[in-house]
């Protein structure tokens, strides 16, 4: 049976996984995979997600709490339709220069900014 479109996935949704693995740190990347390597089928893949983000240092928002960037996605997020405040724990991941590129939606207006974030990698 052939599945049902879901309309256009996030960059780590698509089926073969394609994405701007350019933009992310090598730490991250290491520390998923190596755990995607042993993953259960049963358990969820959010526990990579977590290896991933542990290994820089981000064991919860809480670790985030302090950074001035995070603080400015989250309310940018909670005024936007549109923007999840998700993607603002996931700055971390991505290399200086995706980052800022995706700092620069956040000075602009909520309309537009879902797709700035698309093209600068981090959603």
């Amino acid at each position: 049976m052939d599945p049902q479109p879901r309309g256009d996935p996030y960059w780590g949704e698509s089926e073969c996984l394609q994405g701007p693995w350019e933009k992310v740190k090598p730490e991250y990347l290491r520390a998923a995979v190596a755990c995607f390597e042993t993953l259960p089928c049963e358990r969820s893949d959010d526990a990579c997600t977590a290896a991933g983000l542990a290994a820089l240092g981000v064991e919860d928002e809480s670790d985030l709490a302090g950074d001035a960037l995070y603080q400015r996605c989250v309310e940018f997020a909670l005024g936007c339709d549109g923007v999840v405040d998700d993607v603002c724990l996931f700055f971390p991941v991505f290399t200086d220069e995706a980052v800022a590129e995706a700092a620069r939606c956040l000075d602009g207006a909520c309309e537009g900014a879902p797709e700035c974030l698309m093209a600068a990698g981090v959603r």
